[in-house]
């Protein structure tokens, strides 16, 4: 379900009302389950006319469709967006989050029904060998690979010993390749240029996802290319560019650790889509 309200959002461009997904844990046709009240909920917000864009409601929340990941397979808050505040919760009364809405759409509705696809993902373990990785990559090239998204430690970091794995990305980037870094964890940023081993990555052609979701990533990279009107570079830009509130810009994130009072000031209070 993430998956598909992330590639929906994309898809709709310039959407004006609601669409909201939902679903529940326990099937509907049991005494005790969660799929009456999602449901009655979805109707109620895909009923206003204050959200413009794809969401979806799961236990007492509605999500950002392009920020939402699944988080659990047994318990009713099956989903979350971890880097994003829930549009609105419910309790007694629905409690809605009104500066994250994103604005009136600007112009007449546009479906984008072409996905580009051909995007290869990677989540880097320790010990992992270089050559396997490679192998994968040449392997890759047959099929026009278009983008390789790897899922890296913390910040956005590789092992320092690991020259010939930079040096790998950095020819694959040279030939036509977008490659795209993520991190590992559920919460926080990618951060390419505060470490050695970061900016070594950036030297190599590697550009940030900053917090978006690996489901966020891998439709947009599908919308972007599936365009057709976009150069590797442009799309490779618009990947730090929010689109459909997927994304924090990198000016509103929190500053580096041990940053200094003047970074920390500049940055306090900032509010985006």
């Amino acid at each position: 379900m993430a998956y598909a309200a992330s590639a929906l959002s994309f898809m709709l461009e310039n959407l004006g009302k609601p669409v909201v997904f939902t679903g529940s844990q326990i099937p509907l046709c049991e005494p005790y389950n969660d799929a009456r009240r999602n449901f009655i909920m979805a109707l109620i917000f895909a009923s206003r006319d204050t959200i413009p864009e794809v969401c979806i409601f799961f236990h007492d929340r509605l999500l950002r469709g392009s920020r939402a990941t699944k988080i659990n397979t047994h318990r009713l808050m099956a989903f979350d967006s971890p880097n994003c505040e829930p549009l609105a919760k419910i309790g007694i009364s629905i409690d809605e989050n009104e500066h994250l809405f994103l604005p009136p759409a600007r112009g007449t509705l546009r479906v984008h029904t072409r996905m580009d696809t051909r995007t290869l993902t990677l989540r880097v373990v320790p010990g992992f060998d270089d050559g396997m990785i490679q192998a994968i990559i040449n392997a890759a090239k047959e099929t026009h690979v278009r983008a390789l998204v790897l899922q890296l430690y913390g910040t956005g970091n590789v092992p320092s010993v690991k020259k010939e794995f930079t040096q790998m990305l950095s020819d694959a980037s040279s030939k036509g390749t977008l490659i795209v870094a993520s991190t590992q964890c559920l919460t926080g940023h990618v951060m390419l240029g505060h470490y050695a081993t970061g900016r070594a990555l950036v030297d190599a052609g590697v550009i940030s996802a900053g917090d978006m979701t690996l489901e966020a990533i891998s439709c947009k990279l599908a919308y972007l290319f599936g365009r057709r009107d976009l150069t590797r570079e442009e799309v490779g830009g618009l990947m730090g560019v929010s689109l459909r509130g997927e994304i924090t810009p990198a000016d509103a994130l929190p500053p580096p650790p041990l940053s200094s009072a003047y970074q920390r000031a500049s940055r306090k209070g900032r509010k985006y889509y």
